[in-house]
């Protein structure tokens, strides 16, 4: 017993040594029940595949726009939409839905109500403000070049993007389509904060 004791010691002893000299080892063994984290680094054939295995990500195009913090109901619906496209891969010749991907933005699926813009008139409505992220969407994907296959503008200026660069959105109607006219697939990321929301758009390796 005394001697796996001492052992013990002594191991531990060692690393105290490695990290502050000899009286780090003397405080060690002045404590015997001190332990000692240690940091491992695994490098090798197998851990160079894991590694490599990981998929790798080239940043394309960013884009992002604004908002007022105080709309509440707005930015939520904001922060939902841009949940539902997160992470959205897109194949090489696919052709990706705003609509299909987001879904009825309803009450039922959690969408509250805010203004939305119907036939140039300001009403409220579930999901007001979903336009802003699918705006954000064709921004990033048109600067990274791919093919925009349907956008409609809305009825009404918006604050958020410059004219004619808005994609006005509503289920069961008018979508925002795009093609990926790349060799490769691309990845959607979406992210917001308290007063904007970012649209990235990135080649998968």
């Amino acid at each position: 017993m005394n001697k796996a004791k001492n052992a013990v010691i002594a191991f531990g002893a060692a690393f105290a040594l490695a990290a502050g000299g000899t009286a780090g080892a003397a405080a060690f063994r002045a404590s015997p029940r001190q332990t000692a984290a240690v940091e491992i680094h695994i490098d090798g054939p197998a851990a160079r595949a894991e590694q490599s295995a990981k998929p790798r990500k080239r940043v394309l195009q960013k884009f992002t726009t604004e908002f007022s913090p105080d709309a509440a109901n707005r930015n939520h619906n904001i922060t939902l939409a841009a949940k539902a496209i997160n992470g959205v891969a897109v194949r090489p010749g696919e052709v990706f839905s705003y609509n299909e991907t987001v879904g009825p933005t309803s009450k039922a699926r959690g969408y509250k109500l805010s203004q939305i813009f119907k036939n140039g008139r300001k009403l409220k409505g579930y999901g007001g403000g979903v336009c802003q992220v699918s705006s954000t969407l064709y921004n990033a994907v048109d600067a990274a070049g791919m093919q925009i296959v349907e956008r409609h503008p809305h009825s009404r200026k918006v604050s958020y993007v410059p004219p004619g660069r808005d994609a006005a959105t509503s289920y069961g109607s008018s979508d925002f389509k795009f093609k990926n006219t790349q060799p490769y697939p691309i990845v959607i990321e979406a992210a917001t904060t308290a007063s904007s929301v970012t649209v990235t758009i990135s080649a998968a390796a």
